[in-house]
């Protein structure tokens, strides 16, 4: 079974439309996919690529099952995505298009 993991990065500017700055947009995006059996699992399985990576607490990734639902809902991302996030999201399209 394949899990993905949703993680968020904010976007914020110092004008009008973003409250100087107290606003900020939240961008979702697909960090990374994994084949586990269960959740745990997954996380395990996610630690063994980025060994960073921390799960428990408001800041950590999201780890929910590959749907066709999940997927789609997913698969569009922000302009505003920037720096490795963009590059991670872009890659885990990519191994997902290539897995279907």
């Amino acid at each position: 079974m394949k899990w993905l993991l949703i993680d968020r990065q904010q976007y914020s500017e110092n004008t009008s439309e973003f409250g100087y700055g107290d606003y900020p947009v939240y961008n979702d995006y697909i960090l990374l996919v994994v084949e586990a059996d269960t959740a745990r699992k997954a996380q395990y399985a996610a630690k063994q690529v980025i060994p960073n990576l921390r799960f428990g607490g408001m800041f950590s990734p999201s780890v929910i099952e590959a749907t066709p639902h999940s997927i789609a809902r997913h698969r569009e991302v922000s302009p505003k995505l920037h720096g490795k996030a963009y590059e991670r999201h872009r890659q885990a399209l990519k191994y997902l298009e290539e897995a279907i």
